[in-house]
């Protein structure tokens, strides 16, 4: 019995050791500069720069005004977030979400935006020097100018049902005047003499 429990306190220990806390690692939230890098996060103006934000999920986050400056969101969840005034220069967002995000005023010089999705995402007065947005899903996306971009929009879906209709016309009534000319001549009786 008192070897069991040497054992037993053995293994504990050097699970300690190894920093072994059943798998609790995925549940913790990764903070960087006092942002924790999860959705509806509240940071406003953080220092994000440079920092690998790959595959985070960021959607509906509060990120105006924020440094995003070489920093690296590929694969990112930006659904629905607030990039207003951002500095996003140099970042990496290939194949991230951006659908319904406010990237007004932002700075996206020479950002990679190759394969990002732009849907409905609002770019007024956004700087994209050295950007290219062709390789991007866009449609009802605010273009710098405020006008609508549906580059990408999918044709609507035709739906052909099959119905039987009865189509009724109304008799038609044709109204035509008829001038008729009757010329009368008289001729007088032969006189008698």
């Amino acid at each position: 019995m008192r070897r069991t429990l040497v054992v037993v306190a053995l293994v504990a220990l050097v699970a300690a050791a190894c920093g072994d806390d059943s798998g609790d690692d995925a549940s913790e939230v990764r903070t960087v500069n006092g942002c924790r890098i999860e959705a509806d996060t509240q940071c406003p103006n953080v220092d994000l720069s440079g920092e690998n934000l790959a595959d985070a999920d960021l959607s509906g986050a509060d990120l105006s005004g924020a440094n995003l400056a070489n920093a690296d969101l590929r694969n990112s969840d930006l659904r629905s977030s607030d990039l207003s005034g951002a500095d996003l220069s140099n970042a990496n967002l290939t194949n991230s979400d951006l659908t319904g995000a406010n990237l007004s005023g932002a700075k996206l010089d020479n950002a990679n935006l190759e394969g990002a999705n732009l849907t409905r995402t609002d770019l007024r007065g956004a700087s994209l020097q050295g950007t290219d947005v062709e390789n991007t899903t866009r449609c009802g996306t605010i273009r710098t100018d405020g006008t609508i971009d549906d580059e990408s929009c999918e044709p609507a879906t035709t739906t052909t049902t099959s119905s039987t209709s009865t189509t009724t016309t109304a008799p038609t009534t044709t109204t035509s005047t008829t001038t008729t000319s009757t010329t009368t001549t008289t001729t007088a009786p032969p006189s008698s003499t």
